[in-house]
């Protein structure tokens, strides 16, 4: 039956009820108990912006199979649209219609609004509703914690009649919010729990404030974050931090007494102090197999070494006349470069001539695998191999003290005043960080999986947006991961910080 069609037979069925009622005062002949009953529903107030209509009816509490969902065809010089419900022959007892709208701004169909009825065989019955006292249409919400660590999403509306005391969400929750109703979301942190951010739905960042409108899906991310001071008593001052398969090496540039250098087992969780030989450890690297660990430190003897140290124990030194080294990076375990603001290459016969580019280097990654990049004083950029270096066009001013490197698209440097630079594979562009604080070190697993640490702040890159951690905040001067889920940062207060995802 097309729409226009039923309009009209729901029209006449109205009509002739209607002269049915003022004749005998009832509709139908209660005579026929093989009739199919009709509920004749006249709606009004419906508007154009509704595109569909739901009628579903229970007979005694049973689906009583007319169940329908049509598109009204409205008549622009009324507001009322009758319809007929036809029922199986032979119904009788108490009916309960059920009827929805869905609109075309709605983002699903409205509350239901029931009208509750008695009908015989073969009776027509008239029903009218009022469409403008509609509920509200309610939006899917979907609140989701994503990672491996267990946190509890917070939500609070008036709408749903919660607070963010009482409503909360362990893993995943499907909400049904009145559209166009404000929910505020939040995460709390405490220890060893730190809060990641929320994302999705125009979220980003700790907390989280919407208007539901459309059917919304929330995630958010946790991580644990646990703090210990394993050497206090030995290190101090600028810490740097390198991770393996096996372990955590900590150097300690500030040591005068005890051990300058660390190593956390990561398997039995023991810390182990190395030698007391080695004395003011400036910073440390290690090859991709784990087997060697390479550090710029001071022993027993003048100036300064570069040594190579094997997860066994055994070393090798290497006695150099270069004053400081800031930072090691290498290629395999015979080819190293040493910084210090030139940058020295070094191989199984020695270390060569400096060079540098037209600013004092600070730090340095692999570019590709032929060349590396160096940043540095005034936002100073290049990339290239020693005695050829190309500068890059100049997008900061700020100093930058570390960069890290995931591929040869993917790169980040960080510095002064909560700069952050990313590398996309054709040029350098900045991405606000939402802090001020100096930042120190950078590192990273993925596009998506970047963390920067510096001056009582910690931040977490998503892959659209820098979040800053509320727990658990140090000074901290390195950070270093293994894999994408496990990542420690060290603090100039002799303090090492483990972070699980």
């Amino acid at each position: 039956m097309s729409p226009s069609f039923r309009s009209v037979y729901a029209s006449l069925l109205g009509r002739l009820c209607a002269v049915c009622l003022l004749l005998s005062g009832s509709c139908g002949s209660a005579s026929d108990e093989t009739s199919p009953p009709v509920v004749v529903v006249t709606l009004r107030g419906l508007t154009s912006a509704v595109t569909s209509l739901r009628v579903q009816a229970w007979l005694q509490a049973r689906p009583a199979k007319a169940d329908m969902q049509f598109q009204p065809s409205l008549n622009p010089s009324s507001d009322e649209y009758p319809f007929a419900v036809r029922l199986p022959p032979g119904s009788r007892g108490t009916l309960r219609l059920s009827i929805q709208a869905l609109s075309a701004d709605a983002c699903d169909w409205s509350d239901a609004q029931e009208v509750h009825t008695d009908v015989s065989p073969g009776q027509v019955l008239p029903l009218s509703l009022d469409m403008t006292l509609y509920p509200r249409p309610r939006c899917p919400l979907r609140l989701r914690r994503t990672g491996q660590v267990r946190g509890l999403l917070t939500y609070e509306s008036a709408a749903l009649g919660c607070t963010a005391a009482d409503c909360r969400c362990a893993d995943t929750c499907e909400l049904r919010v009145p559209q166009g109703s404000l929910v505020r979301l939040s995460a709390p942190s405490s220890s060893p729990l730190c809060f990641l951010g929320f994302d999705g739905g125009g979220c980003q960042g700790l907390t989280c404030e919407l208007t539901v409108d459309k059917p919304t899906e929330i995630t958010g991310d946790f991580a644990t974050c646990e703090r210990t001071t394993p050497f206090l008593a030995e290190g101090g001052g600028n810490l740097s931090v390198v991770a393996t398969a096996t372990g955590v090496w900590v150097g300690s540039e500030g040591s005068t007494r005890g051990s300058g250098l660390h190593r956390l087992d990561r398997q039995t969780g023991i810390w182990q102090a190395f030698s007391t030989d080695y004395k003011a450890v400036s910073t440390l690297w290690a090859d991709a197999s784990a087997q060697y660990l390479w550090m710029a430190a001071k022993i027993p003897m003048p100036g300064l070494s570069l040594i190579r140290l094997s997860e066994q124990g055994a070393k090798q030194d290497v006695a150099i006349s270069i004053s400081a080294i800031t930072k090691l990076w290498g290629r395999g375990i015979e080819e190293m470069w040493m910084l210090n603001s030139d940058i020295y290459p070094f191989d199984s016969k020695g270390y060569k001539s400096g060079s540098r580019p037209n600013f004092d280097a600070i730090a340095l990654a692999p570019a590709d695998e032929s060349q590396l990049w160096l940043v540095g004083e005034g936002g100073g950029i290049a990339r290239g191999t020693p005695g050829t270096w190309q500068s890059m066009p100049k997008i900061t001013a700020k100093t930058l003290f570390d960069i890290w490197s995931i591929d040869a698209e993917n790169a980040w440097a960080v510095g002064e005043a909560g700069t952050t630079l990313r590398w996309n594979g054709r040029e350098w562009s900045v991405e606000p960080s939402g802090v001020s604080q100096a930042l120190r070190g950078v590192w990273g697993s993925s596009p998506g999986n970047v963390w920067a640490v510096g001056e009582d702040t910690v931040l977490y890159w998503n892959g659209r947006v820098w979040t800053r951690m509320q727990a658990g905040l140090q000074h901290y001067t390195d950070i270093h991961g293994y894999d994408g889920s496990h990542f420690w940062a060290v603090d100039a207060g002799g303090g090492v910080t483990s972070f699980t995802r």
